[in-house]
């Protein structure tokens, strides 16, 4: 028995492209996933995904094992009841089963965590606006001119742009606030200073009350909980939520 994991996203000429991969168990009952294959598809509606991407792997398969549940995003088009990827494969596989990705879960989970909690939410506009700051080559470059110097022996960080639909961006721009923390201060206050105009246009606040907000008594306990949250294993986010909003 076995698993298909299917995703699609447009390559870099905008082609709709399928991936489609197998999550298994070996004869030592190890589970195992493997990359199958990349299909371009024409049309993204859920009978051509199951007619041309899905169904033509998994009849190759049947002869020799049984195709037991599919895994895929939480969109309707994958998941819906009637007409969803899913309820196509079951007219074929009655027993099919359907997975929602829990790593797409995990992101909506997330996103409304970021969405309920006043602290969490002011923490990711803050690194939105050293995101916009330093996004400015000149400034980007007192950025990493700063971490060389306070961290000689460390890798130089950036100020990554968020999206919503990956979760770990969040947890890698936490992150970088918290282990560049006074690089980031040092580095506001000198474009301040160089450049008191401070003209960005995109910024929503300017450099100098940036920093002043960065350096308030709540920030620096509410990043370290964000990152100490975001890095347990076990991602408990739902207690995150009561903890972060008491």
């Amino acid at each position: 028995m076995y698993t298909i994991l299917i995703d699609d996203c447009k390559d870099k000429a905008g082609h709709e492209e399928l991936s489609t991969c197998f999550r298994y168990v070996n004869n030592d009952e190890e589970v195992q996933e493997r990359f199958y294959q990349l299909t371009r598809m024409k049309e993204t509606d859920a009978q051509t995904i199951t007619r041309e991407g899905v169904l033509p792997i998994s009849k190759e398969f049947d002869s020799t094992a049984v195709l037991l549940s599919l895994g895929a995003d939480g969109a309707s088009v994958m998941s819906g009841c009637n007409e969803g990827v899913a309820a196509q494969l079951a007219k074929t596989y009655p027993w099919l089963i359907y997975i929602h990705c829990a790593a797409h879960g995990l992101n909506l989970i997330v996103v409304a965590y970021f969405c309920k909690v006043n602290a969490a939410s002011a923490v990711i506009k803050a690194y939105k606006s050293l995101h916009t700051i330093f996004n400015v080559a000149s400034h980007r470059e007192v950025l990493e001119s700063v971490q060389r110097e306070i961290y000689p022996k460390e890798q130089v960080m950036a100020a990554s742009s968020l999206t919503e639909v990956r979760w770990a961006c969040k947890f890698e721009g936490v992150n970088t606030m918290v282990r560049r923390y006074q690089a980031i201060l040092v580095s506001l206050q000198k474009i301040d200073y160089e450049d008191p105009i401070n003209d960005i246009r995109e910024s929503e606040e300017d450099s100098r009350d940036l920093c002043e907000s960065l350096k308030s008594s709540t920030v620096p306990f509410l990043l370290q909980e964000l990152e100490r949250r975001f890095s347990n294993s076990n991602v408990e986010i739902l207690s995150a939520m009561d903890a972060l909003d008491a």
